[in-house]
């Protein structure tokens, strides 16, 4: 099987590993893999039987799938792992949507505590094929990634003998300071660093509404 990029909108083929985001003529570019060589019956047997599995590749509710995802990751994918989250039963919920057989699947159960774990586990590992010296994450405040996991990324990517540095959005750390330094070390420090800044501006914006508050009883008086 094989992987190429497609341009939507003059069609243009680039390699799967090419490192472009655009195409020469501006369009965005989309993965296409040929077909499995297996039929579905046989592919649904082969992803039951990977269930349960010990290796890291099986262990990933994304990678047990790598036919469709990304079929030729071979053993290389970058894995925490993530996926398998549980199909929970809420009784309540059910009722009050009037569904008697709803399941809520539960993402939360992902490392970071987010869905975008799968999508993250597929761009890293294309980033690591491709030989990336670095990566970005970008999330909203609320989903940030959390500092572990990413450890557990940097360290992998390490281990794979490939340079990589994730640089880390944490704690609302946004715009021209979502720099990381290239090694855990760094990366570490600059967390610290985030955390006692974001603490220190947390004080002072405390310490101006109390002195606003003073200021205004002293003009009632």
């Amino acid at each position: 099987m094989g992987s190429v990029q497609v341009c939507a909108v003059c069609g243009d083929r680039l390699s799967e590993l090419d490192p472009r985001t655009r195409c020469d003529c501006g369009g965005l570019l989309e993965i296409r893999h040929d077909p499995p060589v297996e039929d579905g019956t046989s592919l649904r047997r082969l992803f039951e039987e990977r269930w349960g599995q010990r290796d890291d590749l099986n262990l990933s509710g994304v990678w047990r799938y790598r036919e469709l995802v990304m079929p030729t990751v071979g053993d290389r994918a970058v894995t925490h792992p993530e996926g398998n989250t549980p199909l929970i039963r809420r009784p309540r919920i059910a009722e009050w949507a009037a569904l008697p057989h709803l399941v809520l699947k539960h993402e939360g159960h992902n490392p970071t505590g987010s869905f975008k774990d799968r999508g993250m586990t597929v761009g890293v590992t294309q980033a690591t094929n491709a030989l990336a010296l670095a990566t970005c994450c970008d999330v909203p405040n609320s989903q940030a990634v959390d500092y572990s996991t990413a450890q557990q990324l940097i360290t992998t990517a390490w281990n794979q003998l490939v340079a990589i540095v994730l640089v880390l959005v944490v704690f609302g750390w946004t715009g021209g300071k979502q720099l990381v330094g290239q090694s855990y070390t760094d990366a570490k420090v600059k967390v610290a660093e985030t955390k006692e800044e974001r603490k220190q501006k947390k004080a002072a914006k405390k310490e101006a509404k109390a002195q606003a508050k003073l200021a205004e009883k002293s003009d009632d008086a």
